[in-house]
C-alpha cells in the first residue's frame, strides 16, 4: 500500500493526509488535524525526521525559478525512513 502525508517544514504540522494513510494508521482523517507529524513517529526516529528535513539538506528551490533550469533539476528526490508508532 502507498499513502501520502504533507507536512509543513515550518510548523511540523500535518497539512494533508490521504485516505489510505488514515486507513493504514487506523484513524479518521480528522484525528490528524493540527497534529505534528513527529507525534506519530517512533521516538527513536524523531531525530531522523528533523535531521533529514533541515533546510540545508533539502533541494534548493531557487534553482527551479531560473529560466535555464531543466525539469530534471527541479525534481530532486530525497528519501529517508521513519517508523510510525
Amino acid at each position: 500500500d502507498m499513502f501520502a502525508v504533507a507536512v509543513s517544514l515550518i510548523t511540523g504540522k500535518i497539512l494533508y493526509i490521504s485516505d489510505q494513510a488514515a486507513s493504514i494508521l487506523r484513524c479518521k482523517r480528522g484525528y490528524f488535524k493540527n497534529a505534528k507529524f513527529v507525534e506519530f513517529l517512533a521516538p527513536q526516529d524523531v531525530s531522523v525526521f528533523y535531521t533529514s528535513t533541515t533546510p540545508y539538506r533539502l533541494p534548493s528551490w531557487n534553482i527551479c525559478n531560473r529560466a535555464e533550469s531543466s525539469t530534471q533539476d527541479c525534481m530532486e528526490e530525497k528519501s529517508f525512513f521513519c517508523r510510525i508508532r
